[in-house]
């Protein structure tokens, strides 16, 4: 850890230093103006050139004077005490950011540019100040015993003596622990220190952080380390994923479930999710919710390559459709359950049946759902439930593959399925009305796990004799079904001559004679097979 003398501004390592008391400055970037540690670096009369070429000099000349009015020897500034250009000590630093604030003697939070005679305890200035909206900053209020707020000497007036660095006292976190809590949602008891973080929930936590911003977006969760006590590596790029990893660890930490207690605003009601957030915002309304005691035997949960393994009591309400039941109470109340809505995607266990091997998504997340008392919860599972809202790519390769014929035109439109051929697979899903396919003609064929491979024909003809055929096989990817729709049928041809034939594209559809044509294909696993169900939808011209 590099510390400023605030006499001499050159860095000191409390490796050779040793522990020394300090100050630390909570403030704002300016990207482009900031004194960073390069500027520190080089001989003494070099540091002074390169620090006073940049604007941002006076808000660390303003700390300095500040530290040691205050008897400070040294101040931790950000900008200048981290050497940025060394992935290992910027993921030090940011690894013990809450540490360095939690220690420091003194925390002066700078909000630039507020009026002198800025009152924080009633002026709309001080709550609106971008300080209270940045991401690094919340942990920057929390961690210190003491934060006095500061702004710069305004430079407007014709009497104003006070030069650029000089510094505007405004109050202090202790004595203005009520208005912050007000600005910020942070209970007063953590603002004071009365009350450990560690006594709030996970949920809770978040919430606070839900309105605020940072540049990087993986800094939405870098940020957020020191609120929960965990360590991770930094990886700049990785995007949203920080923000899985940032939960992923808190879990290994905690059996909150309250972190699972977020809501998407704006999602779509059947669009499927992880049980994992994509970012603090979800949590911008779970700032209620609070995690039981031990008060019945829990199973721990844990993150593993399908998925969150947890326990939950399931309710069934729908076909593959459950409420799952998490440990916290019903939103906007302190009793009851708050509960989730899970899709099954598996059916290791038959339809309708919860099993210890199925794995689930979220539905819904738009809202969360109330439940009322210990009996509406269902029965307790052991599941794995999607960390994130991807779902297995359709180009998965199953032991077995199926295609099976599901919906096609009826007789009213002139058309009926003349022929099929192809290897019949030796199982079958219950599809619903098949009245369209005669009993005499296979439905369900076997797929090669080869790409561009035939595995169906399918012809339809009209009393006129006009017909039409479509392909069906594996395409560019083995795990997957496309198409060659043919306006034409050649009842000499066998199927190995319609597989030279075969060229396969994604489906969609084709403009025939007298209509049009489309092919859809919807994927399904049950067990060890992959079922491949072909949807055909035919639309006749007038004559």
């Amino acid at each position: 850890m590099y510390l400023l003398n605030v006499k001499t501004y050159r860095l000191e390592s409390t490796d050779v230093i040793g522990p020394t008391a300090y100050a630390i400055l909570s403030h704002r970037w300016d990207s482009a103006n900031e004194v960073l540690y390069q500027d520190m670096t080089g001989a003494e009369d070099e540091i002074e050139k390169k620090m006073r070429k940049k604007s941002g000099f006076a808000k660390v000349e303003g700390a300095c004077k500040q530290a040691e009015k205050d008897g400070f020897g040294h101040i931790w500034i950000d900008t200048c005490c981290i050497d940025k250009s060394s992935s290992a000590e910027l993921s030090e630093a940011i690894n013990s950011m809450y540490k360095y604030y939690q220690d420091a003697q003194i925390c002066y939070a700078y909000l630039a540019s507020l009026p002198n005679d800025t009152d924080p305890r009633t002026d709309s200035a001080f709550a609106d100040h971008e300080w209270f909206e940045r991401g690094w900053t919340l942990q920057e209020l929390i961690a210190p015993r003491e934060v006095i707020f500061y702004t710069d000497a305004s430079e407007s007036g014709e009497n104003n003596h006070h030069r650029q660095s000089d510094w505007i006292e405004l109050g202090h976190k202790s004595m203005l622990c009520q208005r912050l809590s007000q600005i910020t949602g942070i209970d007063e008891g953590i603002l004071s220190h009365s009350d450990e973080i560690q006594s709030i929930s996970i949920a809770k936590r978040m919430s606070w952080a839900a309105r605020r911003k940072t540049t990087r977006i993986e800094d939405r969760a870098y940020s957020l380390l020191g609120l929960f006590d965990v360590n991770m590596p930094m990886i700049y790029g990785e995007g949203p994923k920080a923000f899985i990893r940032l939960q992923e660890e808190i879990m290994k930490h905690s059996s909150d479930e309250s972190l699972f207690a977020w809501r998407d605003d704006n999602a779509d009601p059947h669009t499927s999710a992880g049980l994992l957030a994509n970012s603090p915002g979800m949590f911008r309304d779970s700032g209620e919710f609070f995690d039981y005691n031990e008060w019945e035997p829990r199973t721990p949960f844990f993150s593993t390559n399908r998925g969150v393994q947890i326990t939950l009591h399931l309710r069934l309400v729908g076909v593959n459709e459950y409420v799952a039941a998490l440990n916290c109470p019903q939103p906007s109340r302190t009793d009851g359950f708050v509960g989730i809505r899970l899709m099954k995607l598996t059916a290791f266990e038959g339809a309708n049946h919860a099993g210890p091997h199925d794995q689930y998504v979220r539905v819904g997340t738009c809202r969360l759902l109330a439940l009322g008392s210990v009996v509406d919860r269902g029965t307790p599972t052991t599941i794995y439930i999607r960390k994130t809202a991807k779902l297995s790519s359709s180009h998965t390769v199953h032991p077995e593959q199926v295609l099976q014929l599901r919906d096609g035109p009826g007789p009213e439109q002139g058309y009926r399925l003349h022929t099929t051929m192809g290897t019949k697979a030796k199982t079958a899903l219950r599809v619903g009305n098949q009245s369209w396919i005669d009993a005499n003609l296979t439905s369900a064929f076997e797929v090669t796990k080869k790409k561009n491979c035939l595995a169906a024909v399918v012809v339809f003809k009209r009393s006129d004799n006009t017909a039409f055929t479509i392909l069906l096989g594996s395409g560019s990817h083995p795990g997957d079904v496309e198409v060659h729709i043919l306006d034409e049928y050649d009842q000499d041809r066998n199927f190995g001559e319609w597989a030279l034939m075969y060229k396969p594209q994604p489906c969609g559809f084709m403009e025939l004679k007298h209509g049009h044509i489309s092919v859809n294909v919807k994927w399904k696993v049950v067990y060890d097979t992959k079922y491949f169900l072909v949807d055909i939808n035919l639309r006749v011209s007038r004559r």
